[in-house]
């Protein structure tokens, strides 16, 4: 993906920051986060509902809360190339065996290249978010119910939106999936918030704090 295409993302990403429905999201993941042991949790963006164009290859879009001072544990995609940037919080990635300072989409001092990574099918990532929770926007060039995960040290499997019986999306991973289609884990705790795909987008309507702060680093 070259420069114009990073720019097309930046473009969607500054979009996202002025809806409500993507503030609300983020309140919604932090709730989430703040009740579950998992590392991160996540929500997806209809991508036909960023008005923004977007580069050609990306099929899906995804909203991201990775836990403080907590690794990420190593995994990979074999089926997309992710495309992520940070919009708070700070902390290192090791991408492919490659330690990289997780740059805030906002800083003014950075080129998109340094602010955005780009991680190709079947590298192995890691993100380490240090001193408070990371917020992180990614896309992916296969659809929301196509993303697959393998874990890099136990090659455990899990698709994150796979499909139901009935061929719509629902929420389900490897350690089963509650009856109202969301994932609990062992002790109970949801997993993943609904998608943002049945709320429309306000146009005219800053994100709360979260857009300020995108900017300020």
């Amino acid at each position: 993906m070259d420069l114009s295409d990073l720019e097309k993302l930046q473009a969607a990403v500054g979009w996202l920051l002025w809806q409500e429905s993507f503030s609300r999201a983020v309140e919604r993941l932090r709730v989430e986060l703040s009740r579950s042991e998992e590392t991160f949790v996540w929500t997806t963006v209809a991508v036909n509902t960023i008005r923004p164009t977007l580069p050609v290859p990306i099929k899906s879009c995804w909203i991201f809360l990775l836990k403080r001072d907590v690794p990420s544990a190593s995994h990979y995609h074999p089926n997309s190339v992710q495309h992520m940037v940070v919009l708070n919080g700070h902390g290192r990635a090791n991408i492919g065996g490659i330690e990289r300072t997780m740059i805030p989409f906002g800083s003014p001092r950075h080129s998109i290249e340094e602010k955005w990574h780009v991680i190709g099918e079947g590298i192995p990532h890691e993100f380490f978010p240090e001193g408070e929770d990371m917020t992180v926007v990614s896309f992916h060039t296969c659809a929301a119910a196509e993303l697959e995960e393998i874990a890099s040290a136990s090659g455990a499997r899990r698709i994150y939106e796979p499909l139901s019986n009935d061929g719509r999306e629902k929420v389900a991973a490897e350690q089963g999936a509650a009856a109202d289609g969301s994932v609990r884990g062992p002790e109970g705790e949801v997993r993943r918030t609904p998608s943002l795909k049945d709320e429309a987008p306000s146009q005219d309507r800053p994100n709360n704090g979260l857009q300020a702060r995108a900017r300020s680093n």
